[in-house]
């Protein structure tokens, strides 16, 4: 199966999925549509963007506890500090 016809069978399964569940919500194809790329793409990806900011806070985070740790552990070990005061 090539490509194109991939994406065509793509396209009419997800136009299945919206046309059924129009049918099941009493709704028109158009409501589902807009629903989906106007409400729930943005909020799917503002959610994402939120989480990988949370992310990037929490790894900063340890790498600071950690480099703390490994400086204090380094410190007490009796190793000279090379940093510049």
């Amino acid at each position: 199966m090539n490509a194109v016809a991939l994406g065509a069978r793509v396209y009419c399964a997800c136009v299945d999925f919206e046309l059924r569940l129009a049918k099941l919500l009493s709704i028109s194809y158009r409501d589902v549509n807009a629903g989906l790329f106007f409400v729930l793409w943005p909020l799917v990806t503002v959610g994402l963007v939120a989480l990988v900011i949370h992310q990037r806070r929490v790894l900063r985070r340890l790498e600071r506890v950690q480099v703390s740790s490994s400086a204090a552990r380094g410190l007490a070990s009796g190793e000279v500090d090379a940093s510049p005061s």
